[in-house]
């Protein structure tokens, strides 16, 4: 105390004599350069996070096969990153943020589970101490397919009665069916209308503009679901 006393009073001192001889400070004096080791900036606080880019998002899965695993990839490793600091955001994915494994040098496996619909997730990711740059990104995840039996396709009409109807027959009910999910082969045997369901699996299909008489074969396909067949063959006439 005694020392720090002596200090000061050696610094008025000096500022006074300063003073009193009409020496001017320099622009760059600071008295706070004279006690070093004090880095708060202005606000009082200091800043000592590390910085930390957050570089790519990725998942497994497909249309065919669920996604099980997002990978997180960043510039540097994050000394205790959990899963609890990784803000999950499902939308109507109904996924579910599981465990976070670190697998390589600023590489992170986030399990997830409880996909029920095919979509985007976003995640954001806050860890104290760490500034994350682009600390959020987006991605599509998939469910697990389900498999539907095409069961059988017929249509109405004969020769000299034209075609209006196709009704397509499979083995559960299809979430979400519409007519975008249903293709003709040829494209051009007819143009399709309005689908509505008759019964458990059933559904049946409008149509217009036969150009002519002749089998077409009729094409599923639905992300989210296996068609087995994918596709059967109906007669349809002009």
């Amino acid at each position: 105390m005694k020392k720090f006393t002596g200090f000061l009073l050696c610094i008025l001192i000096l500022f006074f004599g300063m003073v009193l001889t009409g020496c001017e400070l320099g622009d760059g004096f600071r008295f706070d350069n004279l006690f070093p080791g004090d880095d708060d900036d202005d606000n009082g606080s200091t800043s000592n996070t590390i910085e930390v880019e957050f570089l790519d998002l990725t998942a497994n899965g497909s249309p065919l096969n669920a996604t099980t695993t997002l990978v997180l990839t960043f510039s540097r490793d994050i000394a205790g990153l959990e899963a609890s600091d990784i803000a999950f955001f499902s939308g109507n994915t109904g996924a579910n943020r599981g465990d976070l494994t670190r697998t390589g040098t600023g590489i992170y496996n986030l399990t997830v589970s409880g996909i029920v619909l095919s979509g985007p997730i976003t995640i954001r990711v806050n860890k104290s101490g760490y500034t994350i740059n682009t600390d959020s990104r987006s991605i599509v995840i998939y469910q697990q397919p389900v498999t539907i039996n095409f069961n059988s396709v017929t249509a109405d009409g004969s020769f000299g009665t034209t075609t209006t109807t196709i009704t397509l027959n499979f083995s559960h009910n299809i979430t979400g069916f519409n007519t975008a999910d249903i293709r003709f082969e040829p494209a051009t045997a007819a143009i399709r209308g309005m689908l509505e369901r008759t019964g458990t699996g059933v559904y049946r299909l409008s149509v217009s503009g036969i150009e002519a008489s002749g089998l077409i074969e009729v094409i599923i396909s639905k992300t989210g679901f296996i068609f087995t067949p994918p596709d059967r063959k109906v007669q349809i006439f002009r």
